[in-house]
Order: structure tokens, then C-alpha cells, then sequence
């Protein structure tokens, strides 16, 4: 029986001693492939190389915006300390008891409670952090005092932090250890761009900063000397919000370098983000047992982002500025040939700020009337020289400020008479207006991503349920109906008339903006609009104003935003063209907001002023 029992424990054992010896065999087998794998990736190490986003140079080569090396400064939670509360009830205002013998687990914690009239906390937030002293030599770097150092580090909510030991004296009870809530590890950033020399000593001397780190990148430089306008349009870049992480995730972007990439938020930079922004490489670094890098290799190479010209000129935009000088206003200027926009400057007045005016959309008033015109004449629906009687105030079927006789359309553009457009306007009707709009591409903003774009040709049923009233639509043939046209959309209008026809986009960078389309105006529409500015500038509304000497072909406008007397009424007051008039390469527009005199007389001398500043440069370069 015993040597039963005795066999019995004997097989037992030597079963276990075989199943441990397959279990031995099946580890050097199979789970070897699976134990060098697994050690090989934690030797191994992927690390992204991010691309150097692309310069954006001005028609005359300036650089205005560049990627250049910069230095970020970053704390890291893990590195900082502990933190000291001197009571309780500060402690509990910023921190959650891993084990609190407070409110029971169902129960709500109690709402934070004013420090005691004798806590001792040395800060106003109500705690003490215990660190090293690195927090105040980066302080003497920085040429901050420690205070307000301390206080951003607060502000930045640097979360993860375990916090070692905290006392809290309130009726004498001891707590042993607290978490802050809202906890994290991520590393925060301190400071965008820090001195090349803070960035040396805080990387050559990790302890005596502990907490600290110091991160190389690719940091957005614009010339600072670059005119206010041209930085509108040059627009702005940051880190990617949750729409741009949305996008850029639909691109085929990973989060990984969505966090590491910053992207275009306004203007060229966010029109053209992609082509600025360039594609991620990705290197594999592969290191011994100790760390240490053995070798390199790059998997994908980096793809730097494009350079980009634009065809503003930042001299030309500084001179427009200073021709607006204190005035409300736009001054733009675009090449009729393609469309390219070669200045465009805004002035919201003396005190600033506001929308970008050159791409916002405002009344238009008689600058309008060239698309009236054009559209009558290609529709033969143009009213012919003794139809329509202009006698001024009594005009039907709108007033007019001067009596202009029987005009026809020649003389109706130069006088800029309302009586001849009104008739003109109630003979198209609404939709060959629109459908005209939307074939010269002004129906609609160019979307240049600025800031206030608008402007548009939407007269559609939904404004006027019920058929429009003749004096609406008389009212739209002079650009006082239901209609906004930016200075941009002005230009594109001007520039089809003074190009043989072709409708062109407004845009900003050479070489990428959409190609004019094909003529869409007759010859003999042509000649006649082109006589008309011709003579407007000769003998019309526009003369007088210095303008002869360019040969300038162009169209007075007077929008009545606010009808009354002198001193109350409200004129946006506009002048368009192009010169020369034979051989047109630059398109005019200026206009002034909230004005008092005529678009001729307020508008026309700023046009010619911007002439000479655009023959100085060297007439259209």
C-alpha cells in the first residue's frame, strides 16, 4: 500500500517535471521568435521629422513669412515636485483625497471653502509648491520675476502631478497623500519662442532645471517692417483646433503629427495650407541596451512646404495706405489681364480695427451701372438716344441729379444719368442681372479666406416674395438695390471690360489663381461701355480730378447709404478704372465709406495719387 501511494506521488512529480520541460521547449520554440521581436521594438524607435512650412515672398521678392528655427520651453508635470497644503480647506480646493475620510463615497464633495483666517498658505491660490529652485534661476533667465512665473505655471493647470506628502493642520489631522484633479502627463508649453542661449543652459543642465525642457522648432518669422495690410492678407498660422483636426484628419494626417504641425488660420495661409504646409518623414533610430542611438535610417523622406509668390507688392500696399491716410476705405488695384490683385489696402479710420475692407461687400452705387449697361446692350434692350427724358429731380422713373436731356448709352455712362439706368434696369428685368453676375464671377466672394469677405448678386424670389416693384428693380440698375459688391469684386467687373471681355477671379498668388475665362461681351458692347468711361473721365463725372494724364477709363459712384441733409446723409463715394485706356494693365478701385462729398470728387483724386505711386514703382512690374 505504501509503495502504491509512493508511486503514485512519483508519477504525479514526474508529470509536472515533463510538462515543465514542454512548457521550457515550447518557450525556446516558438515564444523566442516573439521575446526578440518584442525586444527589438523597444530598441527600436520611430520618431516623425516634421517639414520646414514654405516662405511666401511679395511680387517684388521680399520675404514676408519664413519657417526659421526657434526654441520652446516646456514644463513637465512629472518633474516639478510636491505640493504643500498648510490646511485643509485649501487643499480641497485644488486637489481630490485619494482616501478622505470627509463626505462618504455617495456623497458630492463639499464646495470649496475659503482659506481660514489663519492659514498660512503662501500663495493666493491657496497652496505652497515645494520644488527645486529651478522655477526661479529660469525666472533670472527670462528677466521675469519669480512671482509671475510661478503664477503662469499655475495658470497652465500642469496636471499629473502626485503629490508626495501634503499636511493639511486643520483640527489637527494629518492626510498622507493627495492627487490633483484634472490630471495628465502631457508636457505644456511655457514659452513660444525663448532665447538660443535660456535654451543651451536649460538643455546642458537638465538637474539644475528639472521640470523643464527645451524643444527645438519650426517657428512662423514675418518681416516686421511688412505693411499692416499685407499681413491681413497674408493671414496667420497656430496649432490646429478641433475643426482643423477634423480636416487635417480627413486629409490623411495621423493626431500624432496634427499635434506637431501648425496651420494656416486666415488668408494665403489658410488658402493655401496644404501646399504651404508640406509632408511629414519619418526616421527609426535603433539603440543598444544603454540607450545609445547605434544607427539612422530614414523610412520616408520629408517633403518641405512649397514657396509661394504672391502678386501683392507690400510698397505698393504701403502707398495705398498712406494715399487712404485717415479716411474709412479701400484702395485696391488688379491687373485686368489675369486677375492677379496687386494691392489692397483698408482703413477702418483714425481709430482701426474692425473688417478688412477691400474684401467686405458695401452699397456700390453708379459703379454698378457698367454691368446694367453691358447686359442691355448684349440683349438689345438698350433704350436708344431720345428714348428716355432725363429732367432731373422730376425724372421718372428715378430722379437724377442733373437734367441730361435725351441721352444714349454713351452719354448716360459719362453723366452717369439714373433716369436712363432705371428704364435700362426695368427693360432686363432681374434675372439677366443675375445670370450676367454669375457669369463674370462676381456673384459670389473670390474666397480669399480674409477677414469680413463678402459681397454678392443674390436676388433671388426670397428677398421679395411677390414680383419686384418697378421701383426696386429701377433702384437695382444703379447699384442701390439689393446688392453688396466688394472693392475686389468691383475690380473683376472693370477688368472685363477693360481685358476684351474675359471674366477673371480675384486672387493672390502668382501662377495659381483660375484662368480668365472666354469673352462673353461683344465688340460693339465693348466700344461703347469703353467710350463711355473714356469720356467720363474727359468731360463726365470723373473729370477734372488729375486723371487725363493716365489715359484712366473709369466710372464715378455715389451710394446714399443714409439719405438728409449735408452733415447727416451717409456716401460711400467710389471711383473705378483701368488704364491706359488703349492698352488697359492696371484696374483702379477706390472707395470711401461714410462720406459727405461725390465719388468723383472724394474718390478720384486718391485713384490718381495711387497712379503716380504705381507709375514710380515702375508701372506694372
Amino acid at each position: 500500500m505504501f509503495e502504491g501511494r509512493l508511486f503514485r506521488i512519483l508519477a504525479a512529480l514526474a508529470g509536472l517535471w515533463f510538462v515543465f520541460l514542454c512548457r521550457v521547449l515550447l518557450l525556446q520554440t516558438t515564444g523566442a521568435e516573439e521575446a526578440r521581436r518584442e525586444v527589438e521594438d523597444r530598441r527600436t524607435v520611430s520618431a516623425l521629422l516634421p517639414p520646414t512650412r514654405g516662405t511666401l515672398r511679395d511680387a517684388d521678392g521680399k520675404v514676408l513669412a519664413r519657417d526659421d528655427l526657434g526654441f520652446e520651453l516646456l514644463a513637465d508635470p512629472r518633474g516639478l515636485g510636491a505640493a504643500t497644503f498648510e490646511c485643509l480647506s485649501c487643499a480641497r480646493r485644488f486637489v481630490t483625497f485619494e482616501s478622505d475620510p470627509g463626505p462618504g463615497a455617495d456623497e458630492a464633495p463639499p464646495a470649496p471653502a475659503a482659506p481660514p483666517a489663519a492659514c498660512t498658505c503662501a500663495s493666493s491660490a491657496g497652496f505652497r509648491r515645494v520644488e527645486s529652485d529651478a522655477a526661479e534661476r529660469l525666472a533670472a533667465l527670462l528677466g521675469e520675476e519669480p512671482a509671475a512665473l510661478a503664477a503662469r505655471l499655475d495658470a497652465l493647470r500642469l496636471r499629473g502631478w502626485t503629490v508626495a506628502r501634503a499636511r493639511a493642520r486643520e483640527k489637527g489631522e494629518r492626510w498622507r497623500k493627495l492627487t490633483l484633479q484634472d490630471w495628465t502627463t502631457r508636457r505644456r508649453s511655457v514659452a513660444r519662442e525663448v532665447p538660443r542661449e535660456v535654451a543651451l543652459r536649460v538643455s546642458l543642465d537638465p538637474e539644475g532645471f528639472r521640470g523643464f525642457a527645451v524643444e527645438a522648432r519650426a517657428l512662423r518669422r514675418l518681416d516686421p517692417d511688412m505693411d499692416p495690410n499685407t499681413r491681413v492678407l497674408l493671414g496667420t498660422t497656430g496649432p490646429a483646433d478641433a475643426r482643423d483636426t477634423a480636416r487635417l484628419l480627413g486629409e490623411g494626417l495621423t493626431r500624432q503629427e496634427i499635434l506637431a504641425v501648425s496651420v494656416g488660420r486666415s488668408g494665403v495661409e489658410r488658402a493655401f495650407d496644404g501646399a504651404l504646409r508640406g509632408e511629414f518623414g519619418r526616421e527609426s533610430a535603433y539603440r543598444d541596451l544603454h540607450g545609445s542611438v547605434l544607427s539612422r535610417e530614414t523610412r520616408d523622406p520629408v517633403v518641405d512646404g512649397e514657396d509661394l509668390r504672391l502678386t501683392v507688392s507690400d510698397a505698393l500696399n504701403g502707398a495705398a495706405r498712406g494715399i487712404l491716410g485717415g479716411s474709412r476705405g479701400a484702395l485696391v488695384a488688379m491687373d485686368p489681364r489675369t486677375g492677379a490683385i496687386l494691392a489692397a489696402a483698408g482703413n477702418d479710420g483714425p481709430e482701426g480695427g474692425g473688417v478688412f475692407p477691400p474684401a467686405a461687400g458695401y452699397l456700390p452705387g453708379s459703379v454698378f451701372k457698367v454691368l446694367t449697361a453691358a447686359v442691355a446692350l448684349e440683349g438689345d434692350l438698350a433704350p436708344g438716344a431720345g428714348e428716355v427724358e432725363c429732367r432731373g429731380a422730376r425724372s421718372r422713373p428715378l430722379p437724377c441729379s442733373h437734367d441730361h436731356g435725351r441721352p444714349g448709352m454713351r452719354e448716360a455712362i459719362s453723366g452717369s444719368c439714373n433716369a436712363y439706368f432705371g428704364e435700362t434696369a426695368l427693360r432686363i428685368g432681374v434675372r439677366p442681372l443675375e445670370d450676367w453676375a454669375r457669369l463674370l464671377r462676381i456673384d459670389r466672394p473670390p474666397g480669399l479666406r480674409l477677414p469680413g469677405e463678402g459681397g454678392g448678386t443674390d436676388w433671388t424670389q426670397a428677398l421679395y416674395r411677390n414680383e419686384w416693384e418697378r421701383t426696386d428693380l429701377a433702384n437695382l440698375g444703379i447699384g442701390q438695390g439689393p446688392v453688396n459688391l466688394s472693392p475686389l469684386q468691383v475690380a473683376a467687373l472693370y477688368a472685363a471690360v477693360a481685358n476684351g471681355g474675359r471674366p477673371v477671379t480675384p486672387h493672390l498668388v502668382a501662377g495659381r489663381g483660375p484662368a480668365p475665362g472666354e469673352p462673353v461681351f461683344s465688340p460693339a458692347t465693348l466700344w461703347t461701355v469703353r467710350a463711355g468711361l473714356e469720356d467720363t473721365v474727359l468731360r463726365g463725372t470723373g473729370s477734372g480730378k488729375g486723371l487725363e494724364e493716365f489715359r484712366f477709363a473709369g466710372k464715378t459712384g455715389t451710394a446714399q447709404v443714409k439719405k438728409g441733409p449735408p452733415g447727416e446723409r451717409r456716401l460711400h463715394a467710389w471711383f473705378a478704372g483701368y488704364a491706359p485706356a488703349e492698352d488697359p494693365r492696371i484696374v483702379v478701385v477706390a472707395v470711401l465709406l461714410d462720406q459727405q462729398e461725390s465719388g468723383g470728387d472724394a474718390a478720384g483724386p486718391l485713384v490718381a495719387e495711387f497712379l503716380r505711386a504705381w507709375r514710380r514703382a515702375g508701372e506694372g512690374r
